[in-house]
Parts: C-alpha cells; structure tokens; sequence
C-alpha cells in the first residue's frame, strides 16, 4: 500500500517538474530567440545590442557559481526552491520595468546585467533540484521534462515569430515573458521540497572547492574547457542567427521556423538516451553531443539557403544529447556533497562561454560583419572538437598507465 502511494506521490512530482521545466524553456525562448529583433525594434544597432548580451553573460558568468556555492553550503536551511522563487521574482521585476522603460543604452544594459543574475541561473538550480531528489530516494524523469521544455520552446518559437509584429507591437515579447515568470514562480513554490540528508557533521562529506572538485575530476575539468570553446560558437549560432537568416533573405517568420525545428528535433531524445547511455557510457554520449553542436554550427555558419539552415537546425536531435547528458554525467561521476557546487560550476562554464562569445561577436560584427562572424565561428568549433578528442585520447591513456602500477603496489 506504502509502495502505491509512493508511486503516485512520484507521479505528481514528475507531472509537477515537468510543467515548471516547460515553462522555464518557454520563457527563455521568448527573450533569446527574439533578443535582436526586440532590441532592433527599440531603436538599437547591432554593436548595441551585442554589449548587452556580453553584458548579459558576463553577469550570469560571476553570478552563476557563487550562487551554487551559497546554495550548497545551506542545503540544509535554504531550499533551491526558495532561492528559484527569488530568481522569478526579481526577473519578472526586471521584466516589467524593460516594458515601462524608455529605450535609453545604459538603462537597457542594466536590465540585461539582471537578466544576466536571474534569467540564466534558474536553469542551474532546476536541474540540480532532479538530483536531490535522487539523493532523497525520489525519481524524477528530467529526460521527459527536458522534452517538454523542447516542445514548450518550439510552440513559443513559431507561434511568436509569426503572430507578433516586431515593428510597433515587440514589447509584447516581454509581455509573455513575464506571465511566464509568474507561472513558473506559482509552480516553484508549490512544488515538493527535496529530502536533504544531513551530511554537515561529517567533515569528509563538505562540498568541494571549485578548484578541488576540478582536480579531484580531470575528466569533468576537460568537458568543462570543452564546452567553453564550442559552446561559445553554439551560443554566438544562437544569437545571431538571425542576421544569419537576414543575409539569406528570411524574416522574423522563418526564425520562428528554424527555432521549431531545431526544439522538436529534441523530441525524439527520450526515446534513446538511455540506450545511448547503457551502450557508450555517459562521457561518449556527451562526446557525440558535443560533435553535433560544432556540426550545427558549421552548417548553419556555411549555409547559403534557408533550407541549409533548417538541416543544420535539425542537429539538435544529438544536441539535446548533452543536456540530459550533463545532468547525469555529474549524478554518475561527481559525489553527492559536490553536486550542486559541480552543477553551478559547469553552468558558470557555460555562461563563461557566452560571456567570451559575445564580446567576441560584439567586435567581430563590427569589424568584419555577420559573414565574417560566422566564418570565425566554424574555425573556433572545429579547434573544440580537437581539444576534446586528443584530451580525451591522452587523459584515458594515461589513466590506463596508472591503474597497473597501482595494481602492481598493492601486490607489492
């Protein structure tokens, strides 16, 4: 009898994670996939716009890892949910007062800082709340939630780009974006708080310094510097795309198209990640992830019709690999009292990328334009994937090395 309830207390968890995931992945579709378009509307250019996203990522960079650290050192007094509800609630603050403010530079660039220390910290923190409830004996599918963030993304991404006039009527981008907020903020609060055993008392068991858990996981520290150089040409791809679709001579509509279609590419992951995963280990699966976004990038980079774009978009069915992938990579590989603090860092990593990125792209869109941008970008995502493939080669190998004279001192 126990078993049943605690089968249907599981159910409406996973039911409950997975609308907060699709609303999170539906709000940050409405600012990152129609970010330029917004801004252009509101009177900016492009050498504008690119210092707020730089402005964006390197607040979310600094933000990121100290606010996981926090977290993981009052797991036990300060829920992730409670910090979730504050990260909605200033965000949507932030939100109304994009709307009722005038389009001056300065102005704009504090309310994408803000951005910056919400918008692109809550995904650390949901994704980090699938592994404490792991911890506390609770499952929960994130592969299905991710899914369902794939679709939410996907039906924001068409429905936006075709039904909002980005000429007189842009602000209401910012309009969804913040009933969003609301709505996630509503199912934060509601939602089951996490079993945190009580691990304090044990001195062995406190979490890790960055530096600590780097060293401790050399493995985990060469994905990280991966994903810093890929990931900084996926996040350029992302946010300029486009100007990319403006040189092929698309629109506003055929953006929403690309975006759906790279989300419902996403779809088709749970149906063979766990196969993946069994077959090839979590490090090969984020290898093959990892591979599919420098493909993305190059294709679209070298497209010279929108249906290339489309192809590269589609991708995104070995892409989403590596969210999912991440996830669990740090769940197998990482102990227990260091996973949050693995989970900030990884996340900090990755707004690290988009932090470079966007200075980057903030010169080189000046300098060489958006031809010249894309073209940097595909040389940068190739220079990743050869770093991940040699690391990986030398680093494996001189694992291997070490495990038999190790073998060879215990028999001695």
């Amino acid at each position: 009898m126990d078993k049943k309830r605690m089968s249907k207390s599981d159910r409406f968890l996973n039911i409950h994670y997975t609308l907060a995931m699709g609303t999170y992945w539906f709000l940050t579709a409405v600012l990152s996939v129609f970010l330029i378009p917004l801004e252009k509307a509101q009177g900016y250019e492009m050498g504008q716009i690119a210092i707020f996203i730089a402005g964006r990522a390197i607040a979310g960079m600094l933000v990121q890892p100290l606010l996981a650290s926090f977290a993981q050192r009052h797991v036990q007094t300060i829920s992730l949910q409670a910090i979730l509800s504050v990260l909605c609630l200033v965000a949507m603050g932030t939100t109304v007062f994009h709307i009722l403010a005038k389009p001056v530079f300065l102005l704009t660039l504090l309310i994408f800082i803000l951005y910056g220390c919400t918008l692109s910290t809550l995904s650390t923190f949901l994704d980090a709340l699938t592994n404490q409830y792991a911890l506390g004996g609770r499952t929960v599918n994130y592969t299905l939630a991710r899914t369902f963030g794939s679709i939410t993304w996907a039906v924001a991404a068409l429905y936006l780009g075709r039904k909002i006039d980005f000429g007189s009527r842009a602000y209401l981008v910012l309009v969804v974006q913040a009933v969003s907020l609301l709505v996630l903020f509503l199912l934060v609060i509601t939602m089951e708080r996490p079993a945190v055993k009580d691990v304090s008392v044990q001195k062995k068991n406190r979490s890790s310094s960055f530096g600590k858990i780097m060293k401790d996981n050399p493995e985990f520290t060469l994905l990280l510097f991966v994903y810093l150089t890929v990931m900084l040409t996926m996040n350029i791809n992302m946010s300029y795309l486009s100007e990319k679709i403006s040189m092929l001579g698309g629109d506003t509509a055929n953006l929403g198209l690309a975006q759906f279609i790279l989300a419902i590419s996403e779809v088709f992951v749970p149906l063979f990640f766990e196969k993946v995963r069994r077959r090839f280990g979590v490090t090969r699966v984020l290898m093959i992830a990892l591979s599919a976004c420098a493909a993305r990038v190059l294709l679209v980079s070298l497209a010279v019709s929108m249906p290339m774009v489309y192809i590269g978009q589609m991708t995104e069915a070995l892409v989403a690999l590596y969210y999912t992938g991440n996830v669990t990579y740090i769940r197998e590989k990482i102990r227990p009292e260091d996973q949050i603090t693995a989970q900030g860092l990884l996340a900090g990593f990755q707004t690290a990328a988009g932090c470079i990125g966007s200075i980057l792209a903030a010169r080189l869109i000046v300098s060489v334009g958006a031809s010249g941008l894309f073209k940097t970008i595909s040389i940068i995502a190739v220079f990743g994937l050869v770093v991940m493939y040699a690391g990986m080669f030398f680093l494996h190998r001189s694992m291997n090395r070490k495990q038999p004279a190790a073998a060879e001192c215990m028999e001695g």
